[in-house]
Parts: structure tokens; C-alpha cells; sequence
């Protein structure tokens, strides 16, 4: 487990990630003809996908999960899908993060795990330590 020092000041920078998570569900349960056709068009990393190895991936699955996007992203995706003909459905899944900020240093200290970004955030907050929130 990482620890901090703690005779550095420290600031934890409050931020606001606003991500989008897309979801295409087939109309019968399955992708039709015309869906694949459309996917296609849409989405560039089907295009030049083999179409028997394309047709094999959607084959039995009743929606397509297309991940979490960054939110402009994801409502110009999101339009084109719909113009395509598809059925999309889209949910927030926008969240706050917390960077831990040496002051002393003037480093923001970057964990990668995320669960050992949490337990030090919620040891500095547990500690007292300011909270500074910043606007994307």
C-alpha cells in the first residue's frame, strides 16, 4: 500500500469526468441485415472487418455495449447511430474524481490503481485535507 507524506501539504483537486455509456439494442433480439449494414456505416472499426467474422460477433447477442465515451463524443455518436436507424440507448455514467496534490512539491501525485487511489483519497479526507474543485 502506497502512503503519503505527511509532513507535506497536501490538496485533493476535485474533478468532474462527464462520460456517456452507449448501448445498440437489436430490434427481434438479434442484429437484422439492415442493422449490421448500418453499424457499418456508423462505427469505423467494423468497416473493413471481414463480414462472415463481423456477422459471427453479433450473431447471438441481443445488444451491442459500445463502452463509456467522453460526453461530446458520445452525443455526436450517438446522433449518427440514431440517423443510421438503430436503437440506441445512452446513460450517464459521469463521475467525480480525486487528485491528490502535493503543495509543498507542487506535484500532483498520479496512482494508477484505482483502488489504491481510493484508499489514499479517503485517508485524506478522513484527515481533514482541503478539497479544491476544479471546472473541465
Amino acid at each position: 500500500m502506497l502512503e503519503w507524506d505527511r509532513s507535506h501539504k497536501y490538496e485533493l483537486v476535485r474533478f468532474f469526468t462527464e462520460v456517456i455509456r452507449i448501448t445498440i439494442h437489436f430490434r427481434d433480439g438479434v442484429a437484422s441485415i439492415a442493422e449490421m449494414r448500418s453499424l457499418r456505416r456508423a462505427l469505423p472499426e467494423y468497416r473493413n472487418m471481414p463480414p462472415a467474422e463481423f456477422r459471427e460477433r453479433l450473431r447471438s447477442i441481443p445488444a451491442l455495449d459500445l463502452g463509456e465515451l467522453p460526453g461530446q463524443v458520445a452525443r455526436s455518436l450517438i446522433s449518427q447511430l440514431r440517423q443510421e436507424g438503430l436503437q440506441v440507448v445512452s446513460e450517464n455514467a459521469s463521475r467525480y474524481g480525486y487528485l491528490p496534490y502535493d503543495v509543498t512539491t507542487g506535484a500532483a501525485w498520479l496512482i494508477e490503481d484505482e483502488m489504491e487511489l481510493q484508499e489514499i483519497v479517503n485517508q485524506m479526507l478522513a484527515e481533514g485535507i482541503p478539497v479544491r474543485s476544479v471546472e473541465g
